[in-house]
């Protein structure tokens, strides 16, 4: 959980733009989110949860070391490769982080919607980088795909979701509201923006569709902090 005091802060700033003051949420999964007057937010990754570790495949653990003999000959190591033109360097394209690795398809859209009794994570209908006939995702299906702390927040994020509806007994067609306190359900939407914008971030990801309220919105690495900073706004106006 992000604390909750500093979310409280921005959802304020979102209503009153205009005070003087730098604030900053670090989450648990590696997401930061600024605020800044005069510059508005920034939203980005925290450097040290960039890469993922390589974690080493059956076949490579059981692999035997490469001998230093060869053929009754001593191994030689490859010459080193010779530096790259500088023209060709510069004409080198950068990597459209939005297209999976490895595949042509665009990257992955996702759907954040609580509906009781789900995952509240889904593939959106027709995108055509989703794998085709899956809707619904379980957490488990994406925990390789996915940092564990990620998943683990956004697991943690449904249940306080869920247990709240069952207390109101809305599984019982109460009608009641999911979280009748008008802060506590300001902070759980803004939680679900916040891991919404950490997904829409990631590498093979084209955007994350999140509606809080009313209003449906789309995250994207372009423009994040612009739509995030309009989700703020929007949950603070409810």
């Amino acid at each position: 959980m992000s604390d909750i005091i500093t979310i409280k802060a921005l959802l304020s700033l979102a209503r009153s733009p205009d005070i003087n003051v730098h604030l900053s949420v670090e989450t648990s999964y590696g997401l930061v989110v600024e605020f800044k007057t005069g510059e508005g937010l920034s939203v980005h990754l925290k450097e040290s949860t960039g890469a993922p570790e390589h974690h080493k495949t059956a076949e490579e653990v059981k692999a035997p070391p490469k001998p230093l003999l060869e053929s009754g000959t001593l191994a030689q190591p490859e010459p080193p490769s010779e530096p790259e033109p500088q023209s060709r360097l510069e004409t080198r394209p950068e990597p459209n982080k939005n297209v999976r690795h490895g595949n042509s398809k665009p990257g992955y859209s996702y759907a954040i919607d609580p509906d009781y009794g789900t995952s509240f994570l889904w593939y959106s209908q027709g995108h055509p980088g989703n794998p085709e006939g899956e809707f619904h995702i379980e957490l488990e299906a994406v925990k390789d795909r996915y940092s564990a702390s990620w998943c683990n927040a956004f697991r943690e994020w449904g249940e306080r979701y869920s247990k709240a509806f069952k207390a109101q007994e809305c599984d019982l067609g109460s009608g009641n509201s999911v979280f009748p306190a008008v802060e506590e359900r300001r902070n759980w939407d803004a939680e679900g923006a916040f891991l919404g914008a950490w997904l829409a971030l990631q590498d093979g990801v084209d955007n994350v569709t999140y509606q809080p309220i009313e209003e449906e919105f789309v995250l994207r690495r372009d423009g994040i902090e612009t739509v995030l900073g309009q989700i703020l706004a929007d949950i603070s106006a409810h």
